[in-house]
């Protein structure tokens, strides 16, 4: 159903925007939500570091979300 994917895809755009946006009013560079990190290879493998930041409320979302915190 062309309705329910561009709903799919609306959410995650929406997401990304609100975490963007979270990142910018806290002053963090990159931020990664839950599934994404979990997508991720181990990041003792790789030059960065990766530090929850626990749950975060976005603007606009009835529920918490896992935030990560991306740094060199």
């Amino acid at each position: 159903n062309e309705r329910m994917d561009s709903t799919v895809i609306s959410d995650v755009v929406n997401i990304a925007s609100r975490i963007q946006k979270h990142a910018l009013e806290h002053g963090h560079f990159v931020l990664l939500s839950e599934d994404v990190r979990a997508g991720l290879k181990n990041p003792a493998d790789t030059c960065v570091t990766v530090t929850p930041l626990g749950e975060i409320k976005l603007r606009g979302r009835t529920q918490t979300m896992k935030l990560f915190e991306v740094q060199r």
